[in-house]
């Protein structure tokens, strides 16, 4: 289990009320909260430690990680006012306003630190929370305990803001737990500001000198590396169009986490000896993961595998554009698919074999037993990007499908995934206005995804 130990807060996000007057909606948020729910969501064994409210923003935080299948079981809870940021975008990059005197938050002490299960291998900690007192010498008090037996990663976030007038009890203290961890991630900005200007490799390496193993570094767009004793690996970001950065960081640092975890490298000696294979494996569900959240409004991290499709037992189905059939099946299937953005050909190949193996075709006896293999159907697919769509206002968005381009790309790969599997299959034409007519057996309608088990 992955334990998260840091701020948890409310976002208010700048909005556009339905009368056209700018307003802030209220988001969950919190780098370290980020992580904990991306780390949920991912399918990590994850939990939050922090203090946290009994006030209705506090429910509204501890209702959130439940929701992404975060343990909650370590909260510090008080009648503390809830910490509030005010955000500011521009161009899509958000500066931040921290509302935080005297919150649940802030008044953590050592007196709330909990006693650590034995499944859980490692913390995660950064964030503001390590700026102000008694809070920040809480959490390094956490981590001086546990470093000894549990993986520990830090990462600072910082804000030059929020530290004003604090800056060299700050630094003296990131030190400090930089040098107990023994996985550290900074953005380039938060490296440069931490050592200087200079290569970015070459100061990573100085920070490696202190303790840790290794040193992920995030270059906004362009991707990021991972820097070792020995190696220095790039992996390049995923293109996709930017609605806002919030929760970007985060998300990277719960996909890198979740990689590791699940390559089972979350130990002293694991991360003392990354291959190249479990390090980039760790960069690519990072960046992939981190791709998606910058696609959507606020701190808003994917579930694992996000391929969606809609499938429909029909006993035929047909799809014309511009008068003309283009793509048909008989007995089998009708799928639309949209692929997400940050979405992968595993993903796609993944949710290929899903549809294959489902078993919604009647036997002898007239139960729902068989697979579309079973009966020799086919199928029929029909991209479908409104799957994505982001209903939390009156005017569906949909921002968070994968670009065109990509979308089309996938879309066809999960189709030749289908027909590996077996099944025969017809497709419709990408982009197009499309006329899509069927007969639902049953009828038989079924959501899919690829974070189903």
């Amino acid at each position: 289990m992955i334990l998260s130990c840091g701020e948890a807060l409310i976002d208010m996000l700048p909005r556009t009320s339905t009368e056209g007057e700018a307003c802030f909606a209220p988001y969950a948020g919190g780098a370290v909260f980020n992580t904990a729910i991306a780390l949920g969501r991912l399918g990590a064994p994850s939990a939050f430690f922090s203090g946290v409210s009994n006030d209705m923003l506090g429910e509204i935080l501890a209702d959130t990680l439940t929701a992404s299948k975060v343990d909650t079981r370590f909260l510090a809870r008080s009648d503390r006012p809830t910490t509030v940021a005010f955000v500011k975008l521009v161009n899509g990059q958000a500066t931040y306003a921290f509302y935080d005197e005297a919150t649940a938050g802030r008044m953590l002490s050592t007196a709330d630190l909990p006693a650590l299960l034995p499944e859980i291998s490692t913390l995660f900690l950064g964030g503001i929370s390590l700026v102000n007192d008694p809070a920040a010498s809480t959490y390094e008090a956490l981590q001086a305990r546990e470093c000894a037996t549990r993986v520990t990663m830090v990462d600072p976030n910082i804000r030059p803001g929020f530290i004003a007038g604090k800056e060299a009890e700050y630094r003296a203290r990131i030190e400090r737990m930089l040098a107990r961890a023994d996985i550290v991630k900074l953005s380039d900005e938060d490296l440069h500001w931490l050592e200087g200007q200079g290569d970015l490799t070459a100061l990573a390496r100085g920070i490696l000198a202190r303790g840790p193993k290794v040193v992920f570094i995030t270059e906004g767009a362009q991707g990021a590396r991972a820097v070792t004793a020995g190696q220095d690996i790039f992996v390049a970001a995923q293109k996709v169009t930017v609605v806002d950065t919030v929760g970007a960081g985060d998300t990277f640092n719960a996909g890198v986490l979740a990689a590791l975890h699940q390559a089972g490298a979350l130990s002293k000696s694991g991360v003392a000896r990354l291959g190249d294979a479990t390090l980039t494996a760790a960069l690519d569900l990072g960046t992939r993961a981190a791709a998606v959240t910058v696609s959507r409004a606020g701190a808003n991290p994917p579930w694992a595998d996000d391929v969606r499709a809609v499938l429909q037992r029909v006993t035929s189905a047909a799809v014309h554009v511009d008068g003309a059939l283009v793509g048909e099946t008989g007995r089998g299937f009708l799928i639309l698919v949209c692929a997400m953005a940050g979405d992968s050909e595993a993903q796609a190949e993944k949710l290929a074999a899903k549809v294959a193996k489902l078993r919604v075709f009647k036997d002898d006896q007239g139960k729902m037993n068989l697979s579309i293999r079973d009966i020799g159907g086919s199928a029929l697919a029909v991209s479908q990007f409104t799957l994505a769509a982001d209903l939390r206002g009156n005017r569906p968005g949909f921002s968070t499908a994968a670009p065109p381009a990509e979308g089309e790309r996938l879309y066809l790969h999960f189709a030749q995934a289908l027909e590996k599997e077996g099944v025969p299959v017809s497709t419709g034409r990408f982009g197009a206005d499309m006329a899509v007519s069927l007969v639902n057996d049953g009828p038989v309608t079924i959501w899919m995804d690829t974070d189903a088990p």
